[in-house]
């Protein structure tokens, strides 16, 4: 472990997901994110895990934010 935050941000918006960088960042600095923007992705994601911080977006095109909140859970239930 390298001592930073593993941020997961889940966000089909690309200046979402710069905004949220930007903005954790400045509470944070060492923060390490990988960026989920679509199922295949984040299927990738959950076997990576297990994650710091989960940041999602409610409204995705293929999937909503308490899916994928549930979905990361029940991988990584601690």
């Amino acid at each position: 472990m390298n001592g930073n935050l593993n941020i997961l941000l889940v966000d089909d918006n690309p200046d979402d997901r710069a905004l949220v960088m930007r903005e954790v960042n400045r509470e944070f600095h060492a923060c390490e994110f990988r960026t989920v923007i679509d199922s295949k992705d984040f299927a990738k994601a959950l076997e990576s895990g297990p994650w710091g911080l989960v940041i999602t977006d409610y409204q995705l095109r293929w999937s909503d934010g308490i899916t994928v909140l549930l979905e990361d859970k029940v991988r990584w239930p601690e």
